[in-house]
């Protein structure tokens, strides 16, 4: 067999070639997943969904994946390893979102950073204070009504 040290091989960064002597000096790096914002985007889908994360572990067919990255985020061990690309497309699909939502950073609030999110929000709570108007509005009408039907009505003798 030859001196594998002095053949030069020139690979691309991204190589994933293995030579028979190399030392495994640069294993096991970040596939750019933050287990953390996962999680955070996870919790937020199981909000808006009013599901469990065990019905969503279900539906997505890995039993215990919620849970067991709840455990790896707790034991401080979310720089360590990542979900699987295919286990991550299944937990989009349970949750009705793109892989990308799932990845997404999330800032301080706990709010995800989504492009356009701000004027989303805004017209949604101007379309809430609509009807939050308009409430008040059926409110005062059926306050009025029965205080005059009080005040107009007869009283009845024991």
């Amino acid at each position: 067999m030859p001196d594998m040290a002095a053949i030069s091989v020139s690979l691309p960064a991204l190589s994933t070639a293995i030579l028979p002597d190399a030392w495994a000096v640069n294993s096991g790096q970040s596939t750019g997943m933050d287990l953390k914002a996962i999680l955070a985007n996870i919790d937020r889908r199981l909000k808006v969904l009013q599901i469990s994360a065990h019905e969503a572990s279900l539906d997505s067919g890995h039993q215990d994946v919620i849970r067991n990255l709840r455990r790896k985020v707790k034991n401080g061990k979310a720089s360590k390893g990542s979900l699987r690309a295919d286990t991550l497309e299944d937990l989009a699909r349970a949750l009705k979102c793109s892989v990308e939502d799932l990845k997404r950073p999330v800032d301080a609030s706990g709010a995800a950073l989504v492009p356009g999110m701000r004027d989303i929000l805004l017209a949604r709570r101007e379309l809430l204070d609509r009807e939050r108007a308009l409430i008040d509005e059926q409110l005062a009408a059926m306050d009025e009504a029965e205080f005059t039907g009080k005040k107009g009505g007869k009283r009845k003798h024991r």
